[in-house]
């Protein structure tokens, strides 16, 4: 008897309840369209048939570096990876207040992976660099075509 009481009451309830606050009912539509997929090139390079900007324009890049104390960097890439520097050269550039500014950059490599690291010295610190890019490469000793 008390069961019953029990199922009748609560189905009472819920039909004296207001209707904000009944549990909303939703009819869920699926669209049955067919959608293209994109083929490999459209997923690599959305863009390979569109200019993006004229071909004599630049655009500064937001390409977030680590930077830190040379010694430091260098000492991290070395025992982490086995690096050493291969490479040290000057590099001209212009900042941002149009001066030409001078700065050293310095890739290290380790033949044995083929792992390499670029580093370019910050501008306004000659005691920090900055590391641009890292990977995997393999140097061509010899290289045949160019003319001099």
């Amino acid at each position: 008897m008390m069961a019953m009481f029990l199922i009748v009451g609560c189905q009472t309830i819920e039909a004296q309840l207001p209707e904000e606050t009944k549990p909303e009912e939703k009819n869920v539509v699926v669209n049955t369209e067919e959608v293209d997929t994109p083929t490999l090139d459209e997923l690599l390079n959305p863009f390979a048939d569109v200019e993006i900007i004229p071909e004599d324009m630049t655009v500064t890049s937001q390409k977030p570096i680590l930077c830190g104390r040379m010694d430091t960097m260098l000492n991290r890439v070395h025992e982490k990876y086995g690096e050493v520097p291969v490479a040290f050269g000057q590099s001209e550039n212009v900042s941002i207040t149009g001066e030409m500014i001078s700065t050293m950059m310095t890739m290290t490599h380790n033949p044995d992976t083929g792992s390499y690291t670029f580093f370019e010295q910050l501008p306004t610190e000659e005691r920090l660099v900055c590391m641009l890019s890292g990977g995997k490469a393999k140097f061509k000793l010899k290289v045949s075509g160019l003319s001099s």
